[in-house]
């Protein structure tokens, strides 16, 4: 019973500690998983941050393109164009505001590359180009020096945010790449110790169940026996309350006999008295009877000598009277 248990408590520990494993590898995958998405994630919000950046610069190059070709050729589908640019800008500048808001340093040099663009699109808005629009004569080459110088202040701004991004984008294709090469063989190597021990678990539960089957046949064995022995108890038991009660019956006519034997002992202990008042009597009586036998004895041998006597004393008439009658017997013989 106590091996049993101690299985069992082994069984649950294995179990538990295998719960305990797989739970861990499930929340290290996890963690792995989502680190690789957080830096799939990174990586892709690089990306965009870059994009945003090129649009940007995209957009500013093709409204200065727009303003030159218009100061150049007066055409009015490319003032238009120019427009279009500066909306584009626009909405390139709110998306690197949103990508960027959880960068403080980005956020600093985007401060510094928006008060630029807004230089520059105070260049592009000029007022020459709204007077070449109106035939007024401008100064083409002092425009373009300070839209170049003002372009390159904005390029300026535009690589060093470019090459920021690039730098986190290298450390994050590194970090990603590093994930991905380590985090599928640290998932193996856990994932073949859980099966090792999900093997251990099973062959040491198949164990246990044989043995608690041997277990559990040995006690309905017992509990058969137990039934058994049971019934041998219940017959000996019905078997002793009946010589019990032939005990009590014995035990009361045991009491019933003493009682007798008692009154019996009573009856011999007074017979035994009359017996000897009866055997001082028959002594008394054989002493006199020994008296009388002897005064007997005496009498006879005085009677025998009394017969003696009296036979001698008688015998002589009667030989007389029997030679009388032989001679009476003789005559008469002879008379006839």
């Amino acid at each position: 019973m106590i091996k049993t248990e101690r299985s069992v408590s082994k069984i649950r520990l294995i179990y538990v500690m295998t719960t305990i494993f797989m739970v861990g590898l499930s929340v290290y995958s996890f963690v792995q998983i989502n680190n690789l998405f957080k830096s799939s994630n990174l990586i892709y919000h690089t990306t965009q941050v870059k994009n945003a950046l090129r649009n940007i610069s995209a957009a500013v190059m093709e409204a200065e393109t727009n303003k030159r070709g218009f100061l150049l050729t007066r055409d009015s589908l490319l003032l238009q164009k120019r427009n279009n640019a500066l909306h584009s800008l626009e909405r390139a500048q709110q998306d690197l505001d949103s990508l960027i808001s959880d960068n403080t340093g980005q956020m600093l040099k985007a401060t510094l590359l928006y008060k630029a663009i807004e230089e520059k699109k105070k260049n592009i808005n000029a007022t020459s180009i709204e007077g070449v629009y109106r035939d007024v004569p401008v100064n083409l080459k002092s425009n373009i020096d300070e839209s170049i110088q003002r372009m390159d202040k904005v390029n300026t701004l535009l690589d060093e945010m470019t090459r920021e991004e690039s730098l986190l984008l290298e450390r994050r294709t590194r970090q990603f790449t590093r994930l991905s090469f380590v985090a599928p063989y640290y998932i193996i190597v856990l994932f073949l110790g859980a099966l090792l021990i999900l093997f251990f678990s099973y062959f040491k539960l198949n164990n246990a169940l044989i043995k608690s089957q041997k277990l559990h046949a040995a006690l309905v064995k017992q509990d058969e026996d137990r039934d058994t022995l049971a019934q041998k108890l219940i017959l000996a038991n019905q078997e002793l309350a009946y010589q019990n009660n032939e005990k009590e019956k014995r035990a009361s006519e045991l009491a019933i006999a003493n009682l007798e034997l008692e009154f019996q002992n009573e009856t011999k202990e007074k017979l035994a008295g009359e017996l000897i008042v009866a055997n001082h009597e028959l002594a008394y009586q054989n002493l006199e009877k020994e008296k009388r036998a002897a005064e007997l004895v005496a009498a006879n041998k005085e009677l025998q000598l009394f017969l003696n006597i009296s036979s001698h004393d008688l015998q002589e008439p009667l030989r007389k009277i029997q030679m009388a009658a032989s001679r009476i017997e003789t005559s008469d013989y002879l008379a006839l």
